[in-house]
């Protein structure tokens, strides 16, 4: 047992290519569609200043898209646990966009130029290791007189740098988001941040279900169950890495999309969000029956094909 135990350690990960595999094929080609859908509804290359909203509406959204590569990346390979990692920050993404589209251009210049006050003065300190850290060789040392006036703004503050710059938390700007959205999308937001955001945090802290990613039954019986930690990937946690990736990337989407192709954009997601349903086998009907994901298709040609 001790020599499998190490072998599991040891042993070079075996990337698995989920992309090719029949559960999960589809999966990730409804992601790509709806990547490619957002990215020609995008502005073309434009100059922006420093601090004009447009250039924080199109780098978030483009932000998204980046992190949409990476889960898809990670959960080809099978790291479902860090796909899901990215598919959280894609949610907050798609909220922050959300958010940023109904508040007054004004109050986000100010809360971006508190945020990077803050940030400035927290790292004025003198930690060891900032050689470890090349980006931070670019930063500006302040003078103690300026170090002085800024910690005299209540405004500015180490809570402040540490946390979204946005000044609110998720749950908070979820509440001021929704009744901006549409019915349907209002349920495609709650589905997400009641059950797919609350799936990411377990996902990565350390959970009995994050666990699962990593531990692995190597004998098991009625009577008895041996496990071995393994960093082999699995499938855990990917088919939900790529729901919450996907939803996610759809309000960005309907953020973005103009009234003249909002009807290619409701096509397309009613298409492709059902292929995100998994059917359990007591709800399975007869390969003639209606499939239940809603798609009015025969059970063989949908879900069951």
């Amino acid at each position: 047992m001790a020599r499998e135990q190490t072998e599991s350690y040891n042993r070079a990960p075996r990337l698995l290519h989920l992309r090719d595999s029949a559960d999960l094929r589809e999966l990730f080609k409804a992601c790509e569609r709806l990547e490619g859908f957002v990215l020609a509804l995008l502005p073309p290359d434009e100059y922006f200043g420093p601090l004009d909203p447009r250039m924080l509406s199109v780098t978030t959204i483009m932000k998204s898209l980046k992190g949409l590569d990476a889960l898809l990346l990670l959960a080809d390979a099978g790291y479902g646990n860090q796909a899901m990692m990215m598919a959280r920050t894609l949610f907050e993404d798609s909220v922050i966009a959300w958010w940023c589209s109904k508040t007054d251009p004004m109050d986000l210049q100010h809360l971006l130029e508190d945020h990077a006050k803050s940030t400035a003065l927290l790292l004025q300190r003198d930690t060891p290791g900032r050689a470890d850290f090349p980006m931070l060789k670019g930063m500006p040392t302040l003078e103690p007189e300026v170090v002085e006036q800024l910690k005299l703004d209540e405004n500015l503050d180490e809570r402040r740098a540490r946390n979204l710059w946005t000044g609110r938390g998720v749950a908070s700007m979820v509440s001021e988001i929704e009744e901006e959205m549409s019915p349907a999308d209002r349920v495609v937001l709650r589905q997400i941040f009641d059950l797919g955001y609350l799936l990411t945090n377990l996902a990565v802290h350390h959970s009995p279900m994050a666990m699962d990613t990593v531990v692995k039954a190597v004998v098991e019986t009625e009577s008895e169950r041996i496990n071995v930690i393994s960093r082999q990937p699995s499938k855990v946690f990917v088919h939900e890495a790529l729901a919450v990736g996907y939803h996610s990337l759809s309000l960005t989407a309907r953020l973005l999309c103009p009234a003249h192709r909002s009807g290619k954009l409701d096509e397309l997601l009613q298409r492709d969000r059902r292929r995100f349903i998994v059917i359990d086998r007591s709800g399975r009907p007869g390969r003639n029956g209606l499939c239940p994901c809603g798609s009015g298709r025969k059970y063989k040609y949908c879900h069951g094909a």
